[in-house]
Order: C-alpha cells, then structure tokens, then sequence
C-alpha cells in the first residue's frame, strides 16, 4: 500500500505533533513535582529557622531574668522568677528538640550538639546564682553572674546565632 506525498507529510505531521504533546505532558508533570519538593523543603528550612528563632527568643527570656537574680531581695519573686527560668528551660529544651526533628538532612546536628554542650553547666550556674540570691548573698551571687554566667551566656548565645545561620543556609 503506497501513500501518496500529502497523507505522508498528514501521518508525519501527526506524530510530530503527538511526540510534542506527550513531551510537554512529560514536562508539566516534572516541573509540577519539582516545585512541590521545592515547597516542601523550604517549609521545613522555615519551620527549622522559626523554631530556632523561638528558641532565642527562650533563651534571652531565661537570660533576663537570670540578670535581674542577683539584685531581687523579695524572696517571693526570686522564688517565682527561679520557677519561671525552670518552665524557659522546658520550653527551650522542646523547641530545640522540634528544630533537631525539623532537621532532616542532618546539617545542624553538629552545630546543635555544640549549642546544647553549654546548656548543662549554664543550667548549674543559674541555679548557685539564684541560691546565692535566695541566701542573701548579692556581692557573691553578682560576682558569679560576672566570671561564670555572662561568660557561658556569651558562648551559647553566639552558639545559638550559629545554629540559626546555619539554618538559613540549609
């Protein structure tokens, strides 16, 4: 069966324009789950960096009140002011435990590990601070704050702002 020249140029005109249709259906759909994936991964970096982001916010909390420690007399409100750095201190703790979940590629765990090496001594720190200040002892309670506290508030703060780097760049 011989075609004659116009049905040949129909039949390869046709699967020209079949082979460009199922191209760019081929096309849409990649594009279309890329950007998806795309979404999808930048709500996880935006969640890490807004969970990052509550967690300073924690830890400036904890920070302030911890500062204001040594000069209380009222022993009701140091009490209270103690009871709340505690409650900061389970907040900060989940919220670094969302951002660890958060983070799937595993590019802040290092970082993070780091920043939660220095939650322990500040956390005994604090403690002598408010004890100090519950007992009375001002002069003592202020001079730990200067040689142990600030200096520890300094390394995990800059820790912190690392972390938090680090996530944006994720």
């Amino acid at each position: 069966m011989s075609l004659s020249l116009s049905k040949r140029i129909y039949v390869i005109v046709g699967l020209v324009l079949a082979g460009t249709a199922l191209l760019a259906l081929v096309s849409w759909t990649g594009v279309r789950q890329l950007a998806n994936a795309s979404q999808k991964l930048g709500e996880v970096n935006l969640n890490t960096v807004s969970s990052l982001y509550d967690a300073t916010v924690l830890f400036e909390q904890q920070n302030s009140l911890l500062s204001r420690a040594p000069a209380q007399t009222d022993l009701k409100l140091l009490e209270q002011m103690a009871k709340d750095y505690a409650a900061l201190d389970a907040k900060l703790d989940t919220e670094l435990a969302h951002a660890r979940q958060l983070d799937r590629q595993g590019a802040l765990t290092e970082k993070m590990k780091t920043f939660e090496a220095e939650i322990p001594a500040l956390r005994q720190a604090a403690s002598n601070v408010f004890t100090l200040a519950g007992q009375f002892q001002q002069m003592e309670a202020a001079s730990l704050m200067q040689t142990n506290v600030n200096p520890r508030v300094d390394r995990a703060s800059q820790r912190l702002t690392d972390l938090t780097k680090t996530a944006l760049q994720a």
